[in-house]
């Protein structure tokens, strides 16, 4: 005795081929919005990073400029080791110095010039 099966049928997806499906237009919504989202957020936190930076252009690593004035400059160390960091100053550099960590040290320069940032050395 033979049985016939009847064939598999594929599956089907309801509202698949159709356009402007609630579940497509709720899928491409949800999309935008976390694409949006995602992208606002790494401007957001270098708006805040910056927000309170003294110098025209933080240096790198450890080594932040402080408070600051004609002929001299704190360098702030945030780091939790000691560093050796200087400033930038209208064209030459003074000697790089010894920061403990979490600490600042005062850097004085001509009393003309002006500190631009700190860097470490």
């Amino acid at each position: 005795m033979r049985i016939d099966h009847p064939a598999p049928r594929a599956a089907t997806v309801p509202n698949a081929g159709r356009k402007g499906s609630s579940m497509s237009t709720l899928r491409t919504t949800l999309v935008t919005l976390s694409t949006a989202a995602l992208l606002a957020v790494p401007a957001t936190l270098v708006t805040a990073s910056t927000a309170g930076v003294a110098s025209a252009e933080p240096g790198p690593g450890c080594a932040q400029l402080g408070n600051h004035g004609p002929g001299w400059a704190d360098v702030v160390n945030d780091c939790s080791h000691g560093i050796n960091a200087s400033v930038e100053v209208d064209g030459y550099d003074p000697d790089c110095i010894a920061i403990p960590a979490k600490e600042s040290r005062r850097v004085s320069f001509a009393a003309d010039a002006a500190a631009y940032y700190a860097y470490e050395c």
